[in-house]
This record gives C-alpha cells, sequence and structure tokens, in this order.
C-alpha cells in the first residue's frame, strides 16, 4: 500500500499540514532531479552558493526546482515568490544559465506575474505518490489553465497527500486533487475562492493557525480567500480571527492521530492533528 493509500483509509486529515513558507524562489532545472535536489545538484558553487545564502536570510524562505517536461532548451526561468493572506507577490524573470545566479539580485529585478502559479509536486525519486499521482494532475492542469503558469517542482512536503499543489503567491497548499477535480478547483481559485475540500492549509500560518483558519471558514461557509483575517494569538492555544460576522477566537489542540508511513516504504508514525472549536462567538 502506497503512503498515499494509508493516509487515505486511515481517514488523517490534512488540515495543518502546509509547510511554513513566506518567500519561494522558483528555479527551472531541466531534466531528472536527485532526491535532495538542494544538496545534491549539478549546479555550479556560486549558484549553490547564492541559494545557500538567499534561503538564510530571511526566514520561512523555501527553493524550489521547476520544469515542463516539454522545455529542453532555451533561457531558464527564475521566480521570486513573496507569499500574502490576501494577494502576495510573484516575478519573473530569465537566465541564460544558472551561472547568472552567482552574482544576481535575487531580491531585485524582474517582472511582475499578474495571475497565480500553480506548482504540482512531481518529484518522483523523492517519493513515487509525487510522480504517479502529481504527473497526471500537471497534466490536467496545463489542459485548463495558461500552461505558461502551471510548473511541476521538487519536494514540497506531504507525500502521503499527493496530487500537492502550491498556488503561489497565494501561498495556498492543496492536497489529494485528482485530474478530475481541477476544473472545479481551478475555476474557484480564479475567482478568489479557496476550495476548502482539499485545504491543506495557507503556507504564511503556523499549523494550529492553518486549522484555526479552515475551521472558521467551513463554520461561516466563507471560501472568499480575503474575507478571513488573522490577527494573531491569544491565550491558552487561542488565535484571533476577523471576520464578516466580527472578531472570533478559535481555540486549537493538538494530538496524535492515526499511524501513517510518511513517505512509501517508511514505518507509520502517529500523526500530528489538530482539532480546532469557536472559543466565542454568538449564533455559530
Amino acid at each position: 500500500m502506497s503512503c498515499c493509500e494509508a493516509s487515505s483509509a486511515a481517514l488523517e486529515p490534512m488540515v495543518g499540514t502546509a509547510a511554513r513558507i513566506d518567500e519561494l524562489l522558483l528555479l527551472e532545472v531541466r531534466g531528472a532531479w536527485a532526491r535532495d535536489v538542494i544538496a545534491e545538484n549539478e549546479l555550479p558553487d556560486g549558484a549553490r552558493e547564492r541559494l545557500r545564502e538567499w534561503t538564510e536570510a530571511g526566514a520561512h524562505r523555501r527553493v524550489l526546482f521547476v520544469r515542463k517536461p516539454e522545455r529542453r532548451s532555451g533561457p531558464l526561468a527564475l521566480y521570486t515568490v513573496e507569499c500574502g493572506e490576501h494577494g502576495g507577490v510573484a516575478m519573473a524573470r530569465t537566465i541564460a544559465s544558472h551561472g547568472e545566479l552567482a552574482s544576481l539580485d535575487l531580491d531585485a529585478g524582474g517582472r511582475r506575474v499578474a495571475e497565480p502559479l500553480w506548482l504540482v509536486c512531481a518529484h518522483g525519486r523523492r517519493d513515487l505518490c509525487c510522480s504517479r499521482l502529481g504527473v497526471p494532475l500537471y497534466d490536467a492542469l496545463v489542459r485548463t489553465v495558461a500552461p505558461e503558469r502551471v510548473w511541476q517542482t521538487s519536494h514540497q512536503g506531504g507525500h502521503r497527500f499527493a496530487g500537492n499543489a502550491l498556488v503561489a503567491p497565494y501561498g495556498v497548499q492543496l492536497g489529494r486533487v485528482r485530474p478530475v477535480d481541477v476544473e472545479r478547483v481551478a475555476a474557484g481559485m480564479s475567482a478568489g475562492m479557496l476550495p476548502l475540500p482539499f485545504l491543506r492549509g495557507r503556507t504564511v500560518y503556523d499549523p494550529p493557525v492553518q486549522a484555526a483558519d479552515v475551521h472558521v471558514r467551513e463554520r461561516l461557509g466563507e471560501a472568499q480567500l480575503t474575507a478571513v483575517r488573522y490577527a494573531g494569538p491569544g491565550g491558552d492555544g487561542e488565535h484571533l480571527f476577523v471576520t464578516r460576522l466580527g472578531d472570533v477566537r478559535v481555540r486549537v489542540r493538538a494530538s496524535q492521530g492515526p499511524a501513517v508511513p510518511p513517505s512509501c516504504g517508511a514505518e507509520p508514525e502517529p500523526a500530528t492533528v489538530f482539532a480546532a472549536e469557536i472559543a466565542d462567538g454568538a449564533g455559530w
């Protein structure tokens, strides 16, 4: 049984499982990827050092390799992304070779991307589920949205929730998305609506806040991206959100969930699951 099948069979919740990411650097690296693309790659030493410096220069920064199987030549794509609670910014540019990275200011320049990017984990050498389920998801997205906005990526985290897709710059991490779901999921996101059944969490939040955000939205029936705003932590595991019904406090508790293999071939481990409840908010 694959890790995805085991997770689904155990009814493991996805909420609160998105990686914590505020900024992304997306670098086109064509061809096959090693299991650990950051530690094992064929980039020039100067480029590798520049990526390391960029990652360490701020909190919650992440480098992902991206590719399109049909792109075998020409300039290489490079994106810098600032994820935002209600928007964010993605900047695009091209480079002639990876060697240019050594002298490039990665925090300046580029062309602002008008439409969101769909980033699909298809990193089969990290986990077979990512390629087995990610590649068909990528193909379906290419057929549904503008192909230039869709990329295969290296490891995003949470193989057992494949097909995984990260929508940037919104920081929307989706999981268990199948090709049959793509049309409605993409249409919803284009209208600024979060596909709540597939939402693992917003990368701009810590995992407990991700769980609280989803709980508030489900209770309100509010999928609009901008309709719920996180206002900060309270006491005793509570988190404050601003909604159309006013301020609301959400209490979140973490506990051990079902034992599932975190990746294919791994031994089962207890998963962390989050339970959220409204601490106040009359009429809810």
